[in-house]
């Protein structure tokens, strides 16, 4: 799944959960399953994003230096900064 469409069901979700606590008869072990499942669908999303985001780049980047340490000509202490 892409990063949008894990916001669209966490979005959902959070509906449910306000859903629920709008109720006057509100089930609390539900809302705290709702919200777990929130957290954990969070951390996806955000790991997806960043890899659509940034993975190509991190990948070519790491290839690069991995070239560079296997010619031998650089490694971490030749570094100037």
């Amino acid at each position: 799944m892409e990063s949008n469409e894990l916001k669209i069901a966490q979005n959902y979700i959070e509906s449910l959960i306000i859903e629920e606590i709008s109720d006057p008869a509100t089930n609390y072990s539900r809302v705290k399953f709702l919200l777990k499942e929130v957290k954990a669908l969070d951390k996806l999303r955000r790991e997806t994003w960043h890899e659509e985001k940034f993975g190509a780049s991190e990948r070519a980047a790491d290839e690069a230096i991995n070239m560079l340490k296997l010619s031998n000509d650089i490694d971490e202490d030749n570094i100037p900064f």
